[in-house]
């Protein structure tokens, strides 16, 4: 699984921009400001729909435009796909080989990527629902089961804070629909904990079927190494760098 390339139209401080990746390690030099940390941004939106930066559409879309693009052609499953998102201030929309994606769950996959900044080391040092949000995310990704009950789960608490709120407003008591959205959410919780807990091997999603295996009960430790590996490589390519040219180093991925 890779990316070959990404083309951002709008996006953040770009008006147009096109680059090609290497198949190897990648690395952006700029000055402060310049917008390297946007392109790490916009692979990431592609990956998972989502910022790491912001929850508001409108802070990545250029000033003064209505809509932005991020597109990318990504290598997965043995298949070339074009993976496309526009943003509007109020929407995102999804596309997959020029098809309108419609739910989450049928997005996620085709493209994985990690992000390390600064504030994850709250994951670390802050509370347990950070360390259970990265969870979520991290098995999304790999897991259409789990995105759909979590998902699910989602919904129904959301309904059921809002009709808790209603029945506070009315002044009412306990009543049926709120014991149904109870029954409900316990049910989910249960898939959720069972698949979070199992050991159950995960399949990889691809479009109609799933591919290879991941067993989430080792997640927590792949990530760890995956960050061990990542920072020793960086060490060895600065060193290799400020060999090299000294004088020229510039400010690498952000």
């Amino acid at each position: 699984m890779r990316i070959n390339n990404l083309e951002l139209t709008d996006f953040r401080n770009y008006n147009h921009f096109f680059i090609e990746f290497d198949q190897g390690i990648n690395i952006l030099i700029g000055g402060n400001a310049q917008g390297k940390t946007n392109i790490i941004e916009a692979i990431y939106l592609l990956s998972v729909c989502k910022s790491f930066r912001t929850h508001i559409n409108d802070q990545m879309i250029r000033f003064d435009h209505d809509f932005a693009k991020v597109k990318g052609n990504v290598f997965s499953n043995e298949r070339m796909h074009q993976l496309e998102l526009i943003l509007s201030k109020e929407s995102k929309k999804a596309k997959v080989d020029g098809k309108d994606i419609l739910k989450i769950s049928d997005y996620v996959g085709y493209l994985n990527a990690v992000v390390f900044v600064p504030d994850d080391l709250s994951l670390v040092k802050g509370s347990p629902s950070i360390r259970r949000k990265f969870l979520d995310l991290e098995l999304s990704k790999i897991s259409p089961i789990y995105v759909f009950y979590l998902t699910k789960y989602n919904r129904l608490l959301k309904e059921r804070n809002q009709y808790l709120k209603l029945l506070n407003q009315r002044r009412g008591k306990y009543d049926e629909y709120l014991e149904t959205l109870d029954e409900q959410l316990a049910e989910v919780q249960i898939k959720i904990i069972g698949i979070s807990k199992s050991g159950r091997t995960f399949r990889m999603k691809s479009p109609k079927s799933m591919l290879g295996s991941c067993p989430v009960e080792s997640l927590h430790w792949r990530t760890l190494n995956l960050m061990r590996s990542l920072r020793q490589r960086y060490r060895r390519l600065l060193i290799r760098l400020w060999i090299a040219c000294p004088n020229k180093l510039g400010v690498f991925l952000g």
